[in-house]
């Protein structure tokens, strides 16, 4: 078995048809965005283990932020614990855990954990020919991707400098209203 929870949110750019357009958003808004993301993984994986106790066996929370579409996406995925006849704990859990980050219900050492897990992440992939050939991905569509080369200087740096009013202002606009957008599936493997 299996669960999901996923909805429109904005692209990498905050564009989405199914959000007001009501802000400022660049590049510095969607790494706050990925920090945040970063958090709710975290909490999610409270929720994985092998003993009786344990709600799944994986979960994962990811956001895919289109350049070139105007929406992005985040979806939310489990496998259910052997033990578990039932989806309803880890679908209460997970929703739970999506509105506390939404609403910066986490702490300050939460915070810098997930950064600086982003920061190190980052700190590799700079190095990495695949970062390189994604940032120049698109540069040759300015009127559909506002992608510039000097959004990739000092990333690791950037990252570093990150508050938690930011990441909570990005996740306020871009997962706000979650709810009413959500899509659920639960299915049988």
């Amino acid at each position: 078995a299996w669960a999901s929870l996923s909805f429109p949110t904005v692209n990498r750019w905050g564009k989405c048809s199914a959000i007001p357009d009501e802000g400022e958003w660049g590049l510095r808004q969607s790494r706050c965005l990925s920090v945040g993301l970063e958090v709710l993984q975290r909490k999610l994986n409270t929720l994985v283990g092998a003993g009786p106790g344990a709600l799944v066996s994986s979960a994962h929370a990811s956001w895919a932020p289109f350049e070139l579409l105007d929406l992005g996406i985040v979806t939310m995925e489990f496998r259910p614990a052997p033990h578990l006849a039932s989806m309803v704990a880890v679908m209460h859990f997970a929703k739970t855990s999506l509105d506390q980050v939404v609403t910066g219900d986490f702490s300050e050492e939460e915070f810098f954990s997930a950064r600086s897990h982003l920061v190190h992440v980052m700190r590799r992939a700079v190095a990495s020919r695949e970062f390189w050939q994604d940032a120049l991905m698109n540069l040759h569509f300015p009127e559909l991707c506002p992608k510039t080369t000097r959004m990739f200087e000092n990333v690791p740096e950037e990252y570093s400098s990150i508050s938690k009013p930011e990441v909570l202002a990005a996740l306020q606009y871009a997962f706000g209203g979650w709810r009413e957008r959500v899509v659920e599936v639960v299915g049988i493997t």
